[in-house]
């Protein structure tokens, strides 16, 4: 039985500077390897397809709702700067930082589109109380 054969949507360039399989070699290979070898190659290609078509939606979504504009402003309010002073330990600079641009997504007119990752994210695990703290105060806003 003849398979019909699907497009690559990856240049050979791209292909050839991350060692990547040829989609339908990956196809067939992931399903009837030879060796390990074939498997893992052909696995890498899937998996490298999966991310990237992962992130592709995650932008699209994004640009989607980067114009529209929140119907909510959240104000700052005490309880966080409470929660703040009272941690047994000081957040790093780059924490204050993002700490800093979440308030300023929250209090801005466009909805909030992010993600805190890295070290930033991994050093202390305080960043979900400031977002918990922040919608407290918060205002409707007629659109």
């Amino acid at each position: 039985m003849d398979r019909q054969l699907e497009r690559d949507y990856l240049p050979e360039s791209i292909r050839t500077r991350y060692q990547l399989a040829e989609y339908n070699y990956a196809l067939e290979h992931i399903h009837f390897p030879e060796d390990e070898k074939e498997l893992l190659f052909a696995r890498k290609r899937l998996v490298f397809d999966e991310f990237f078509l992962f992130l592709l939606a995650v932008r699209r979504m994004k640009e989607k709702r980067e114009d529209r504009e929140s119907a909510y402003v959240m104000d700052r309010c005490g309880e966080a700067k409470r929660l703040l002073h009272s941690l047994p330990y000081r957040l790093t600079g780059a924490q204050l930082r993002a700490l800093k641009e979440v308030y300023g997504d929250l209090a801005g007119r466009k909805i909030m589109n992010r993600l805190i990752q890295g070290d930033v994210a991994r050093e202390k695990p305080s960043s979900p109380c400031w977002r918990s703290c922040a919608p407290r105060r918060t205002v409707s806003r007629e659109l």
